[in-house]
C-alpha cells in the first residue's frame, strides 16, 4: 500500500506502509499436549481464551499453551522483516496478552487460531483495521471473503505454498480482542470450515467473563471501552466560533485563521470539505480510491485545509479531518504515524510538542525546492496534520508552534 500526501500541488515522496505480513508456514505434527481443556467450544483457561484443540487433532510442536508477551506474539505472527515495526504499533495500541495454537486434523488439513488482547477496544480496532486492510489488498489469484455474523473479513489464496498448502485467512474483532484464523489445505480451499472455527472462537470470547482487574473492558461485546470515550477536550467545536487571528474559524473543523501578511494558497476554499474533496487535496492520486474507502469506513464527517506562503517564502499548511467517533480518528492517526515511521533515511521522526504527536523531517529538497516538516496528532475525534515547506535546512520549531496553536484552539473551542 503506497501512500503519499498532497497540498497546493506539492507532492510528498510516496512511502510504503510496511509490516502487515504474516507468517503462514505450516507446522510439523506433534503429540497432542493435552494441556487444553477437553470441553469442545469452551474458552481456554488462559487470559486470551483460546478454544481447545479439537478431539483427534494433532497439536503443532510450536504451540506454547500459555499467554504470550508482546515480543513473543509478534515474532510468531509476523514475518521477520515486519517485526520491529509491528512491535512499535502493538505497544502503542496497548497490547496486553496474546496466544496462538495450531493443529493437524485427521484429514490432513491444518488450522491455527491467533488471539491478541488489547487494553481497550480502540487498540483492538486499530489492529483489526490494519489486518483487514492487508487482506483486502491481496492481488489475484487471492479472493476476498467476509462473514456478516461477526463482522469478519478475510482472503483465500488457492496457490499452493512451498509446503503444498492453499490458505484461508479470516480475522474479526471482539471487544478488545483481535482473532485471526488460518486454514491450510492441499486441495482447493473452502472457507466454510475457517469461518465456522472463527465464529466458534468469537462466540467463546463473547461468553468469557471479563478479568476483575480489567477496568477498560467494554460492558457489551464490541462496544467502545470507557477509556476510548471522547474527552471534553476532544469534543466537536461549535459552529460560529470566534474568527480572530489564532482562534478557530467559522468552519466546523475549527481551522486557525491564516496569519496576517501571509498569502493564501490558490486552492484554499475557506469552507468545510466533504470526504471526496478532502481526500483529493490531502492524498496523492494513486492512494485516493483506497483512502476514500477507509475514511468512509472510519466515519469521516468533515475536513478542511488551509495553506499559505509566509513573508519569508516558507509555506505552511493545516489539515483537519473530523470523524464521527474517537475510534475513527485513532485509525486515521495510526495510519499517518505508521507512514512517518516507515520513511527511509534521510527522513527522521521526532516527538511532537503535545498530545502524543509524532513528526517527520525530510531534509531532501523536492521538485519545488522545498524540504518538509510534518506533524500529526489526534485530538478527540479530530485528526490534525501540519506541514511546513522551506528551501533551507528544515527547523521543526515553527511547525511545532503552529501545530500547538491549532491543537489548543480545538480544545478551547469545546
Amino acid at each position: 500500500m503506497r501512500k503519499a500526501v498532497q497540498g497546493a500541488g506539492l507532492l510528498w515522496v510516496a512511502v510504503t506502509v510496511a509490516g502487515c505480513a504474516f507468517t503462514t508456514v505450516s507446522q510439523t505434527p506433534a503429540t497432542v499436549d493435552g494441556a487444553r481443556p477437553s470441553a469442545i467450544g469452551a474458552p481456554g483457561a488462559d487470559p486470551v481464551g483460546l478454544l481447545p484443540i479439537p478431539s483427534g487433532a494433532t497439536a503443532w510442536t510450536s504451540n506454547t499453551d500459555a499467554p504470550m508477551s508482546l515480543a513473543a506474539f509478534v515474532d510468531e505472527f509476523f514475518i521477520s522483516s515486519a517485526q520491529v515495526h509491528e512491535k512499535s504499533l502493538y505497544t502503542r495500541r496497548g497490547f496486553v496478552s496474546g496466544g496462538f495454537e495450531g493443529w493437524i486434523n485427521p484429514d490432513g488439513s491444518q488450522q491455527r487460531i491467533a488471539i491478541a488482547r488489547f487494553a481497550t477496544a480502540n487498540g483492538a480496532l486499530s489492529a483489526f483495521d490494519d489486518l483487514s486492510s492487508v487482506l483486502s489488498e491481496k492481488p489475484a489469484p487471492w479472493t476476498k471473503l467476509s462473514d456478516s455474523a461477526d463482522g469478519a473479513v478475510g482472503a483465500v489464496n488457492p496457490q499452493l505454498d512451498s509446503d503444498g498448502n492453499a490458505l484461508v485467512d479470516i480475522t474479526a474483532r471482539v471487544g478488545d480482542y483481535v482473532v485471526d484464523v488460518h486454514e491450510y489445505t492441499a486441495v482447493t480451499p473452502d472457507p466454510s470450515a475457517a469461518k465456522a472455527l472463527l465464529e466458534k472462537q468469537v462466540d467463546a470470547l463473547k461468553s468469557k467473563p471479563a478479568p476483575i482487574a480489567d477496568g477498560a473492558r467494554p460492558s457489551a461485546a464490541g462496544a467502545p471501552s470507557a477509556a476510548g470515550a471522547p474527552s471534553a477536550a476532544g469534543a466537536p467545536t461549535a459552529a460560529g466560533a470566534p474568527t480572530a487571528a489564532g482562534a478557530p474559524s467559522a468552519g466546523p473543523v475549527g481551522m486557525l485563521s491564516i496569519p496576517a501578511g501571509a498569502t493564501a494558497w490558490n486552492n484554499y476554499t475557506d469552507a468545510p470539505l466533504s470526504l471526496g474533496p478532502y481526500i483529493d487535496k490531502f492524498w496523492a492520486s494513486d492512494a485516493r480510491a483506497g483512502e476514500k474507502a477507509e475514511y468512509a469506513q472510519w466515519g469521516f464527517v468533515s475536513g478542511g485545509i488551509d495553506g499559505w506562503i509566509n513573508v519569508d517564502g516558507s509555506q505552511q499548511s493545516i489539515a483537519i479531518a473530523r470523524f464521527s467517533t474517537v475510534t475513527g480518528a485513532i485509525n486515521a492517526f495510526d495510519e499517518l504515524s505508521s507512514a512517518f515511521a516507515d520513511k527511509p533515511a534521510p527522513s527522521r521522526t521526532f516527538a511532537g510538542p503535545a498530545d502524543q504527536a509524532v513528526g517527520s523531517i525530510d531534509p531532501q529538497l523536492d521538485s519545488h525546492g522545498n524540504a518538509v516538516v510534518e506533524i500529526t496528532a489526534r485530538v478527540g475525534d479530530y485528526l490534525v496534520d501540519v506541514h511546513e515547506f522551506s528551501a533551507m535546512t528544515p527547523d521543526p520549531s515553527a511547525a511545532k508552534a503552529l501545530f500547538l496553536a491549532q491543537v489548543n484552539a480545538l480544545k478551547s473551542a469545546s
